[in-house]
This record gives C-alpha cells, sequence and structure tokens, in this order.
C-alpha cells in the first residue's frame, strides 16, 4: 500500500516539477518586473514636479543651495532655459556651459513635435562628456524651451537591486530599446541597442507579460517576465536561465521522494489518532486561562481523559495549582484588609485620639503655636497640664529626623496657600516614638500672618496596615514569580510536541505523502489550525514567564535598525498581502545602530506590526519609524490607520489576555498576549513602552530604548521631518 502511492508521486513530480517551477518564477519575474516599473513610475513622478518646480524657480528669478542639493538628490545633471536662438537664458540652480550640436537637434526635434507645455522625456543619449543621459523638455510660453539632464545613476541602482540565483538580473532599456542599465556596463556604457531581443520589440509595443529568449549575453534560453512605464515607453525585463529552474526542479524532486519515502507510515498512523487525542485538551487549557484572565478566579481546568498526552496533563495541574494559590492569597488579604479596617474605624468612632493645634507663622519667619491641646486620649504620651502639653513648641517633641521635613512643609504650605499634610515621628515623655500625621487649612491675615488650624493624628496602626499589605504584596509577587519559574522550565517540554504536531498536520495539509479524503483533509487543517493557536499562546506565555521569572537573558549585539526593519517586512509580507496594507519604512539607511537582543526586538516588532495588520483595515497604511530624542534616547515607533483604542480600553489591552471589541466585523484570534509581552521585553532592555491611540483615527505604539544602547558616534538627534522614508 505504501509502494504504489510512493511511485504515482514520483512519476507525479517527475512530470509536474519542471513546470510548477517555471510557471512559479515566471510569475515572480512579471512581478518584480511590474514593481520595478512602479518604483520608476514614481520615480519619475518626482522628477517631472522637481522639474515643474524648477520652471516655477526659474521664472520667479529665485535660486539657492537647497535647490541645487534638492536637484542632485533626484540625480539632476543641469537645468537651464534656452531662448529660440539657442541661446542659454537661466541656469542659477546646476549651471551649465554650452549647448550641443546633438542636443541642439533634439530641440528642433521638440519644438516641432511637442504641444506647448508638454513634458518630454528623451531616450538615453550621451551628454557632451558621453555619459549616458535622460534629456527632459518643455517648452514655456515665451518660445523658450526649459531643459534639464538627468543622470541615469538611481535607475541603476535599482536594476542592480535585482539580482537572483546564480544569473537572475533586470534590466531598463529606453522607447527605443537602447540600454539605461544592465549588468554588463559596457553595454550600459554603450547605450546598446536591444531591440531585436523578442522582450524588447514587446517592450517597445507597450506589451507586458512573460516570453522566452535567448540572450546574447549569457548566450542562454532564458525567461523573462516584462512591463513598460506608460509615461515614458521605458521597459524592464527580469530575466533567468531556465537551466537554473531544472536544477531547482531536479532538487525538489530527489526532496520530495525522500520526504514520502521517510514520512508514510508515519504520518499515517499519526494523523488518524491526534486529532482526537488533542483537540479536548487544548481546547480545556486555552478556555481555562482565558476564563481565568477575565476575572472568573473560580476556573479550573477540568480532568482531562486518559488518551491526553502527558505534557498538558502537567500543564492543566500547574495552572490548577497556580490558580488555586492565587485566589487563596486573594482572599486572606481582602480578610485581613477588612478586619483591620473595621477595627481601625471601631476604634476612631469609640475615641478620636490627636492633637489640635493653631500655628501661625509670622511676616518674619517665627513660627508659633498659641493653642495646643490633646484630644480625648493623649496617644502620644505627652506630659500634660489638664489637656495641654507641657510644650511651648511642637518642635521640641518631633523626632530629630523629620524636623526638617516637616519645616520644609509648612514653608510650602505657606508659599501657595495650599492645605498643610505631612507625616512625622512624635517622641513621648516615656521616650517612644509614634507616627503622627499633621493636617491644617492655611489663610492669610491681613498683617501677613500665615495661620493653620488643624489636627495631629496617631497614624501608628495606618504605618502596621501598609507593612502588612507591604509583605502581603511580597507574597503575592512570590507566588506570581513561582508561576513564572513553572512555566519558564517548561519551554521545551511544550514546544517540542507542538512542533511535530505542526510538522505532521502540515504534510498531511498539502497531502505530500498520499490523497486524503475531505473529511480527514479538513481534520488535519482543524488540528493545524488549533495546535498554531495554542503554539502562539504557549510560546507568548513562556516568553512572559521567563520575563518575570528573570531567566530572560539578553543576547547582546549590534543592530542596524533600518536593515532590521526589512526583514521584518519580508516576514510580514504575505500577512500585509493578504489585508490589502502598506507597511512604509521610515528609518534612514544611515541611522544610528542599536545594542539590543536581537531575537527580542524581533518578537518585540512582529508583536506590534501584527497587531496594526489585524486592526488595520484594507488600504490602510502601517508606519516603522525612528528618532533620537534631546536626551539620546531613542525611539521605535509602528503607527497604523486603524480602527484604534477607546482611552477606556488601554489599560485592558496591557493586561494579560486583554482583549476588547473594536470596530471590525472580523478579527483573526488572538491570545492577548502581545502587547504585554513586549512590554516587558522593552523594560528588560532598560526602556519603556508608550501607546498612543485615537479610535477610528490609528494607534501609535512606541519602543523607548535608553542611551546607553545607541551607538554614541553616531547618537545625533534628528526631526522627524528630516528623515529619510523608504516605501516598501
Amino acid at each position: 500500500m505504501a509502494t504504489v502511492p510512493v511511485l504515482l508521486l514520483g512519476s507525479w513530480v517527475e512530470k509536474n516539477a519542471l513546470p510548477n517551477e517555471i510557471q512559479s518564477a515566471t510569475e515572480k519575474h512579471l512581478l518584480l518586473a511590474q514593481n520595478i516599473t512602479s518604483s520608476l513610475e514614481h520615480y519619475l513622478f518626482d522628477v517631472e514636479a522637481a522639474f515643474d518646480y524648477f520652471i516655477e524657480s526659474a521664472e520667479g528669478g529665485r535660486s539657492s543651495a537647497a535647490l541645487e542639493t534638492f536637484a542632485k538628490s533626484l540625480e539632476f545633471r543641469s537645468f537651464y532655459i534656452v531662448s529660440d536662438r539657442h541661446q542659454i537664458t537661466y541656469d542659477q540652480i546646476l549651471s551649465h556651459n554650452e549647448i550641443s550640436g546633438s542636443l541642439k537637434q533634439l530641440i528642433e526635434k521638440t519644438r516641432s513635435e511637442v504641444a506647448n507645455s508638454n513634458l518630454r522625456f528623451s531616450g538615453v543619449l550621451p551628454n557632451e562628456a558621453g555619459e549616458p543621459t535622460i534629456y527632459l523638455l518643455k517648452p514655456l510660453p515665451n518660445q523658450s524651451l526649459a531643459i534639464g539632464e538627468l543622470a541615469t545613476d538611481y535607475i541603476v541602482k535599482v536594476q542592480k537591486s535585482i539580482a537572483f540565483g546564480e544569473q537572475g538580473h533586470a534590466a531598463i532599456v529606453d522607447a527605443q530599446g537602447r540600454v539605461i542599465a544592465h549588468p554588463m556596463e559596457n553595454w550600459q556604457r554603450e547605450m546598446r541597442d536591444l531591440s531585436a531581443l523578442e522582450p524588447v520589440k514587446r517592450m517597445m509595443n507597450g506589451e507586458t507579460g512573460i516570453t522566452r529568449f535567448v540572450s546574447p549575453a549569457l548566450n542562454a534560453e532564458m525567461i523573462s517576465g516584462f512591463s513598460v512605464a506608460e509615461n515614458v515607453g521605458w521597459g524592464i525585463m527580469v530575466p533567468q536561465p531556465i537551466s537554473e529552474l531544472t536544477g531547482q526542479s531536479d532538487r525538489i524532486q530527489n526532496a520530495v521522494l525522500a520526504i514520502v519515502a521517510v514520512g508514510l507510515a508515519a504520518a499515517a498512523i499519526l494523523g488518524w489518532t491526534l486529532s482526537g487525542m488533542l483537540t479536548h485538551p487544548v481546547e480545556a487549557v486555552v478556555e481555562a486561562a482565558q476564563d481565568f484572565a477575565a476575572g472568573n478566579r473560580d476556573r479550573r481546568v477540568p480532568g482531562l481523559s486518559a488518551l491526553a498526552p502527558i505534557e498538558f496533563k502537567t500543564l492543566a495541574r500547574g495552572f490548577n495549582a497556580m490558580a488555586q494559590e492565587i485566589q487563596d492569597d486573594h482572599e486572606a488579604l481582602a480578610e485581613r484588609t477588612r478586619q483591620e479596617s473595621m477595627e481601625r474605624l471601631g476604634s476612631i468612632a469609640a475615641n478620636i485620639p490627636g492633637l489640635l493645634y493653631r500655628r501661625v507663622k509670622s511676616a518674619d519667619g517665627t513660627i508659633s503655636y498659641p493653642f495646643l491641646r490633646a484630644g480625648a486620649r493623649n496617644e502620644f504620651g505627652l506630659a500634660l497640664e489638664g489637656h495641654r502639653p507641657v510644650i511651648g513648641d511642637l518642635t521640641q517633641v518631633v523626632h530629630p529626623q523629620d524636623i526638617s521635613s516637616l519645616i520644609w512643609a509648612i514653608d510650602e504650605s505657606a508659599s501657595n496657600l495650599d492645605p498643610h499634610a505631612h507625616e512625622f515621628r512624635i517622641i513621648g515623655q516615656s521616650g517612644k516614638a509614634r507616627w503622627a500625621r499633621s493636617f491644617g487649612i492655611p489663610r492669610k491675615r491681613d498683617n501677613g500672618d500665615i495661620v493653620w488650624d488643624g489636627v495631629i493624628v496617631d497614624i501608628g496602626e495606618t504605618k502596621k496596615v501598609e507593612q502588612a499589605l507591604l509583605e502581603a504584596k511580597e507574597e503575592a509577587e512570590n507566588a506570581n514569580r513561582a508561576k513564572s519559574e513553572f512555566l519558564a522550565n517548561m519551554s521545551h517540554e511544550l514546544r517540542t510536541p507542538m512542533n511535530a504536531i505542526l510538522g505532521f498536520s502540515e504534510a498531511m495539509q498539502l497531502e505530500i505523502f498520499g490523497k486524503l479524503t475531505p473529511t480527514y483533509k479538513e481534520y488535519s487543517e482543524n488540528i493545524h489550525d488549533s495546535a498554531e493557536h495554542l503554539l502562539s499562546l504557549i510560546n507568548d506565555l513562556l516568553d512572559l514567564s521567563k520575563v518575570e521569572a528573570g531567566k530572560f537573558e539578553l543576547d547582546i549585539e549590534e543592530i542596524d535598525i533600518s536593515d532590521f526593519v526589512d526583514e521584518v517586512h519580508k516576514l510580514m509580507e504575505p500577512k500585509l498581502t493578504t489585508g490589502r496594507l502598506q507597511l512604509l519604512n521610515a528609518v534612514p539607511a544611515d541611522f544610528p545602530h542599536l545594542d539590543a537582543d536581537r531575537r527580542a526586538l524581533k518578537q518585540m516588532l512582529l508583536n506590534l506590526v501584527s497587531n496594526a495588520i489585524k486592526f488595520t483595515p484594507a488600504q490602510g497604511h502601517i508606519k516603522i519609524s525612528a528618532r533620537l530624542e534631546s536626551n539620546g534616547d531613542l525611539r521605535l515607533a509602528v503607527a497604523d490607520t486603524g480602527v484604534g483604542i477607546a482611552p477606556n480600553d488601554v489599560k485592558t489591552v496591557m493586561e494579560p489576555f486583554g482583549q476588547v471589541k473594536n470596530g471590525l466585523e472580523q478579527v483573526p484570534p488572538g491570545t492577548g498576549l502581545g502587547l504585554p509581552l513586549t512590554k516587558s521585553l522593552i523594560e528588560r532592555h532598560g526602556g519603556e513602552l508608550r501607546l498612543h491611540s485615537v479610535p477610528g483615527e490609528g494607534t501609535a505604539v512606541e519602543l523607548v530604548f535608553p542611551q546607553h544602547r545607541v551607538h554614541a558616534s553616531q547618537a545625533v538627534p534628528q526631526d522627524e521631518g528630516e528623515q529619510k522614508r523608504l516605501i516598501h
């Protein structure tokens, strides 16, 4: 039973591997050609807009170093205006000496062919120095002509950015089939005519598609996707030798046959049994964790079946023990606090202890207490005459370490006329110190004196309660730390079986071991989706627990943020395409490098971009930007144009398992751990997470790294408006 499917699959792979590889490659080549075309069209749009701006500046007689810098940034070599007699009347932005004979011919041809005020892009032509040049010509109302000479450096840079396989490349030709950019630099310098090649002929006719041809440069049969920039007629083709695709198909055949031979028997047995064994334990653990996080403290994982894997049974027992410990601590703390509050309130109601006072601060700064009496009980143990303490000044019984802070608080209240409230210690007749709190509202007399009428109450019991609460808090934190250490130590035991489940269920989905019935295929998809969701939950829980347990060790290395954002973009590109979203990389290529843990930084950015994708409607934008603050800190921000978060929900989404409703009809399920985990990881780097959101407008999350993690030699503060923007 195993041999026949293997032979059939091997035969099918032998027959279809090469056609499938060619089909896949041609689609990628055409997509690359169209992407390059789009990039060039954006560039030419910017060039045209800048050219019109240069004309406006020339008509206004304006010129500046900034205009020259702007022109050079778009690869302009020169800009000038010539009269109907071929005399240069303006060249103050980028100077030009004289007009060559060949350019005069182009000028005459332009005057005769182009309607008034229409811009024309020439094909690639040599300038006076023999360098490949694109000319921009536009007639002006006074019979003069605006001319711009555009270097091909940017176009060559775009072409060189496309390289794949051993000999896959891109080439760009003008509307006459002459080379603008090509891997062979001598063809590029010669502006060689390739109009005889099949793809070039079709591009000159304005076609877009895929074709095969023989390359004279490589002397090999090629397959190429090609496209045309409509506004200038330039052709862009992306060829690759067919021989490379043949080699790739051979490797695929060998790999598929090996996998089929090794995994067929194991997959058939495991696929049959795993669906029933895993679905119930996974759902039980996930539902219990979600309910507990939502506030149901009595929620526990029910008893699992005997067939459930031991890892899930261990996880369920650990979760139940952790939940019970947290619930017991919470109830004990609540009961203890309630009892202490009741006792304190009963004591206050029965007999209010304290000192009643009037304090006067005269205009010369002297402080006196004309009225100072003890309440019904002498809680502070002062020597009394009747109910009047035998002291002339309160500072006589204040603890020496608290006198300066009490005087400072009195001065602050006097200067601002704010209510006075301050804590300090009073030493009684026995020498024992008790904590007290002074309250009083100041008022100013006509003579400039400041007067307080107030009370000093004993807060010794409050201090004890605070100490008890602190100890209870420490106990709760120890319990939480124990939970985190348990989950952190379960990393290998939890991830290993889940990865096996994912691998086998994915093999079943792809049917690489043979066809499955529709029912079993649906089961395998359910297994894969459930396992993937659980693995995501487990990974987030384990990473969050490692951070809380202090076991997440940072592996610091120097990171180029701009390149790193490009890597994140590549990982998220399928989701961006599915969601019809655009990711903008606004981090300049020369931005200072960052010392950070690469895996943690990647996880933080993937969490933030994934959230932005989930909550941003189609056609929206997501931007990743970076800047240096004036204090040297580095801010890395992910902003979207999504549904946003209501102010009342911000605290919820920052808590583990915290999820809120949003304006989207359908949102992929999540664990609610992305933002809490990201917050923990950035704090592990010594930084902080900042979240800003406006419902209906979008959300921005900032990762702020401290100054010591930025390379000092590169750390020059930048204004956000000056940052270089790269669009993907």
